[in-house]
């Protein structure tokens, strides 16, 4: 089975296909380099994301991409927003 993740992206799945393997492929496949580091843990329909960001753009966002993966009915985000002196992500 492939699932579609972007234009570019394809995904190869073999069931069962993960909610956090097809969070974190989504992150991989953003512009938006910093949101690669972004982890992602599921369970049920519950997704649970950590890492750190430099923006609260950017945690809103990480936010948003999961929160459309079919199967999602709750996204807990626990990305720590850091400024970038603090966070090593440059």
């Amino acid at each position: 089975m492939i699932l579609r993740i972007s234009n570019q992206t394809e995904l190869e799945t073999s069931p069962p296909c993960t909610i956090a393997a097809i969070a974190e492929a989504r992150f991989r496949a953003n512009s938006r380099t910093a949101l690669r580091g972004v982890s992602c843990k599921a369970e049920g329909g519950v997704i649970v994301l950590e890492g750190r960001l430099s923006s609260f753009y950017q945690k809103q966002l990480a936010q948003e991409i999961v929160g459309h993966i079919e199967g999602v009915v709750q996204v807990v985000n626990q990305i720590e927003v850091v400024s970038c002196d603090r966070s090593g992500l440059g």
